[in-house]
């Protein structure tokens, strides 16, 4: 995947379902030869021969799919920390949407005391509702997670996930209840998205 200066393309795709992101790399592997990881069942990271990358590679499947693309890269600099800033910019993006990675995260978020404030806050908020979607094979993470990056918009949602808006309604007032939050406020949205994009 590297060529003789050691540049590569890397795109972080995440999908709604493990079925959905298989289907699109299925497609990808019929157009391009590629090295694969899959960090998570709905995710995964790919890397291409340098100029390989672009918003068609995926076909029909890309408006299931948040891809972000970093082209023309060192792979030694290929760090965990860029990766993780690139599947954060892969999960902040709305459904459908392939976009050249955006490096512009707040450099706050490095400074002292703020990645364990933040991981205390995600215990107490988006952990709890991976643990409930685990011991009872909800989509409560995912539900908010569209829901946020939708702009706060049910019906955007329920397209993304396929199900009814009533249905995204119901999932929210849970998370609510097992969050302690009011999804009604936007200072708190904005806090469970950037909560949310790393889990």
């Amino acid at each position: 995947m590297v060529d003789s200066h050691d540049l590569v393309d890397v795109l972080f795709l995440t999908a709604p379902s493990p079925s959905r992101l298989a289907r699109a790399l299925s497609e990808i592997g019929k157009a391009e030869p590629l090295s694969l990881i899959r960090p998570e069942h709905d995710s995964a990271l790919i890397a291409l021969p340098p100029g390989t990358a672009h918003t068609n590679l995926c076909g029909k499947h890309t408006r299931y799919l948040r891809t972000s693309i970093l082209q023309h890269t060192q792979w030694q600099a290929l760090t965990p920390a860029l990766l993780s800033s690139l599947q954060s910019h892969a999960r902040s993006l709305q459904l459908g949407t392939v976009a050249t990675f955006d490096s512009a995260a707040p450099t706050w978020l490095a400074e002292p005391g703020v990645p364990e404030a933040l991981a205390a806050r995600r215990a107490a908020t988006v952990s709890l509702l991976t643990e409930h979607d685990a011991q009872h094979n909800t989509e409560l993470c995912a539900t908010l997670r569209s829901f946020l990056v939708g702009n706060a918009n049910l019906a955007t949602a329920a397209a993304e996930l396929g199900v009814h808006r009533h249905t995204v309604r119901a999932r929210l007032d849970k998370i609510e209840q097992l969050c302690g939050v009011d999804l009604s406020n936007p200072v708190t949205r904005a806090e469970l998205l950037l909560l949310s994009l790393d889990s």
